[in-house]
């Protein structure tokens, strides 16, 4: 009975487990210099998996006055702690992506 319990216990603290992760936060120099564009703007649009980004000022590169955003994924270590909303104004520092 004691080794079934120990058993349970052991199972429960296993699956239970929260992992921590570290997020790599970078110096704002070096994201800055990896990204292909920097826009300031607002979503118009959300969609399934992406949103519609309307440019109003191009910080860095250029592109067209509305691009469509991947969105990612929550992960674990650093969940985005609003949800998108139409009309929320945001500063993007973006890498493109393969277009195929």
């Amino acid at each position: 009975m004691i080794m079934r319990i120990l058993i349970t216990l052991l199972l429960f603290t296993s699956l239970t487990n929260n992992n921590e992760f570290d997020k790599k936060v970078l110096p704002y120099s070096i994201v800055t210099s990896k990204a292909d564009l920097i826009v300031e703007g607002q979503i118009d649009e959300i969609n399934y998996g992406k949103y519609h980004f309307g440019i109003s000022d191009f910080i860095k590169g250029k592109d067209d006055n509305t691009i469509i955003v991947n969105k990612w994924k929550q992960w674990m270590c650093d969940t985005r702690p609003l949800k998108y909303k139409t009309g929320q104004k945001l500063i993007l520092f973006l890498k493109k992506g393969n277009t195929k």
